[in-house]
């Protein structure tokens, strides 16, 4: 009884798995995949070439870094001001490597930027025809290493 029900969990975990990617192989031996994607990881890779500045600005040079979490994205709507005020504010985890310091010492930074898009308010939604994403420093916190 047990090695049939090891069996049948064993089936249902790699039948479930085997959704997750899919791939071919040309006849060059080339491959191509088709991987999902969340949401989130779609933002991050627009804002990408924007945090590349803004942590080269804070460090005078290039670090190695990848976005550990987005800790929060917030829809920000100011209608005290007139036109009202719409974007979005993202904190960002972010894990950096000096790439000239040997041992990998870890920093961790939080970066939070504004996104401003002239279509994120409602009355422009069909008025803007610009995409043009403005990604603003808003605060860089640097923690330390870890």
């Amino acid at each position: 009884m047990k090695k049939l029900l090891i069996l049948i969990l064993g089936l249902i975990l790699f039948i479930n798995t085997s959704y997750s990617a899919n791939a071919e192989v040309s006849k060059e031996g080339k491959v191509k995949k088709e991987v999902d994607a969340t949401s989130e990881e779609i933002l991050l890779k627009l804002v990408e070439p924007k945090l590349n500045n803004i942590i080269t600005e804070k460090y005078g040079k290039e670090m190695s870094w990848h976005i550990e979490k987005a800790n929060r994205v917030h829809l920000i709507l100011d209608h005290t001001k007139n036109p009202s005020d719409v974007y979005y504010k993202m904190r960002l985890a972010v894990r950096l490597t000096d790439p000239e310091v040997e041992g990998h010492q870890f920093l961790l930074d939080f970066i939070t930027i504004r996104l401003d898009n002239p279509s994120f308010s409602f009355k422009n939604r069909y008025k803007e025809t610009s995409s043009d994403m403005k990604v603003k420093l808003i605060k860089y916190e640097q923690l330390g290493r870890e």
